[in-house]
């Protein structure tokens, strides 16, 4: 069973370089409100995912990891009883992203063909997933 992933980020551009816009990272497979009462946020958070995905791969380091962020902080705003669950696993798809980020950077600084114009960038991706993995407790 291969587990594929649409929304993996890597400087490398998928699809012959065309975007991944018409895909959401973010489904609702089954909600008991339907997805009616996190519409806005929902969208929100999407949009934020996919805008670092695309500075990601524009080489922005940072814009991403902030955008990253900020989707992650959106989802602080579900906190109703039902629709914890559902934050709970937007939180986790972000903390995976910041996590694939952090790979990326650090394959990027280190080893023979490492640079370090890249190390401010990771040092400060270490930071972010620290700070979020502190609100997701």
């Amino acid at each position: 069973m291969t587990n594929k992933r649409d929304w993996e980020f890597s400087s490398l551009k998928k699809n012959g370089g065309q975007s991944t816009n018409e895909n959401n990272p973010i489904h609702l497979e089954n909600c008991p409100r339907g997805g009616n009462r996190c519409i806005d946020q929902r969208s929100e958070i999407n949009k934020s995912i996919k805008s670092s995905h695309e500075l990601f791969q524009d080489r922005q380091y940072n814009h991403s990891i902030d955008e990253l962020k900020a989707a992650f902080h959106k989802t602080l705003d579900l906190q109703d009883s039902p629709c914890n669950q559902c934050a709970n696993l937007f939180r986790h798809r972000i903390l995976e992203s910041m996590e694939q980020v952090n790979q990326e950077l650090r394959k990027m600084t280190t080893g023979l063909f490492g640079s370090r114009r890249y190390k401010p960038s990771y040092q400060y991706a270490v930071l972010v997933m620290e700070e979020l993995k502190q609100l997701n407790k």
